[in-house]
């Protein structure tokens, strides 16, 4: 196991930063975060190395970058609070952010749009599933950083990728497996105590990616799953709390590893209208929490990470990709005003717990999955 007590979690953007923070680090905002985010009763936070920040060219890492991950680490110790950096990032509140030259020169049309400069491109992203000379440059991001923080006492974990087949998918199993082999072992070649997981997300159970829980769990010491019922289309309502602990129990069993749930949430503000009439008021929202963190917990999996920080500052909704996502900026469990929301009394109720264990098998085989379909298990589910 990776821990005895479930987690509580957050993934980290600062509110007035978002997806910009690493261009416009501030000690004190971060300090204040922190502090805020432990005081609410969590434990771990998640935070995203954005690719093009960390990595503008193939053959370096950003020295600044890497000073600034150093002293967001710093911070979190102080406060006791561990920290799961993920790689590659990649995609985020739909928009894919790359570093220009991860960007094909092919015009297209791709699901997402890729965000690099500041600028909007509808072009594909190159695959560094299939790129050798893409994952040597991945790789070399994984020794320079995991070096620089080995031995951190605030480095819990590390993730190799954010919802990675919202960006490129393998062309077939070997090619995704070949991979994590490669950035798994670079990790623990360094210091093979810290342990290492990937962002899997629920369209990679709706649909074979060729790098699911199963692949993952080959390589990975426990593997993440993230779910939302606003955006499943056969979840019973944008309040399902039952679609959250299914798709944990889903993934441990595919990946036969421990699971952590480190992305669900709802979009919650009073009195805005979105662009996909998701969101939910504060009082609904902490009835949802309250039911998704007994259900995670009750099916056995080692923690849970909300969906997220906090809301965004109204300076940043003219930038992708708030611009467009209007239901994006009010995934926070604090306003960007820094007040709470409700849903973080039903985190500081929680208390501490043990770890269940996880133990859960359907009527048919592994290999069966993807043939039955997620959508007919959840409706037999009963």
């Amino acid at each position: 196991m990776i821990n005895e007590h479930f987690i509580l979690g957050i993934n980290y953007w600062p509110a007035s930063k978002a997806m910009y923070w690493w261009k416009n680090w501030e000690l004190e905002e971060v300090e204040t975060d922190f502090k805020q985010i432990a005081e609410a009763g969590f434990s771990k936070v998640r935070i995203f190395l954005l690719w093009e920040d960390f990595q503008p060219v193939m053959s370096n890492v950003s020295s600044q970058c890497l000073d600034l991950l150093f002293l967001t680490h710093d911070i979190a110790q102080r406060y006791k609070l561990g920290i799961m950096p993920t790689f590659f990032t990649g995609h985020m509140s739909g928009v894919n952010w790359m570093p220009e030259w991860m960007i094909s020169t092919e015009i297209a049309e791709p699901r997402f749009d890729v965000l690099s400069g500041g600028k909007l491109f509808k072009k594909e992203i190159k695959n560094f599933y299939i790129e050798k000379e893409i994952q040597d440059a991945q790789l070399f991001q994984i020794k320079i950083i995991a070096k620089a923080l080995k031995g951190h006492p605030a480095l819990w974990a590390w993730d190799l990728g954010n919802e990675p087949s919202n960006c490129v998918i393998p062309e077939n199993k070997e090619q995704g497996q070949l991979w994590l082999e490669r950035m798994v072992k670079a990790l623990k070649d360094i210091d093979d105590k810290v342990p290492v997981t990937i962002g899997l997300h629920m369209e990679d159970l709706e649909e074979d990616r060729n790098l699911g829980p199963i692949e993952a769990g080959k390589f990975c010491d426990f593997v993440c799953m993230h779910g939302y019922p606003s955006y499943c289309n056969w979840a019973d309502g944008n309040l399902d709390y039952g679609l959250v602990p299914f798709l944990a129990k889903i993934t441990g069993w595919l990946a036969q590893k421990p699971v952590l749930f480190d992305e669900f949430g709802l979009s919650v503000c009073e009195n805005h209208k979105s662009d996909t009439n998701i969101l939910t008021s504060e009082k609904e929202a902490e009835n949802y929490y309250r039911k998704v963190l007994e259900g995670i917990y009750d099916v056995g999996c080692t923690g849970a990470f909300s969906w997220c920080y906090a809301d965004y500052n109204p300076k940043l909704w003219g930038f992708p990709p708030l611009d467009k996502a209007i239901h994006e900026r009010f995934f926070g469990l604090w306003k960007y005003s820094s007040e709470e929301k409700q849903m973080i009394k039903a985190v500081r109720e929680f208390g501490n717990r043990q770890v269940k264990h996880m133990n859960w098998e359907p009527k048919i085989r592994r290999d069966e999955f993807y043939k039955v379909g997620i959508e007919e298990l959840y409706r037999e589910r009963h």
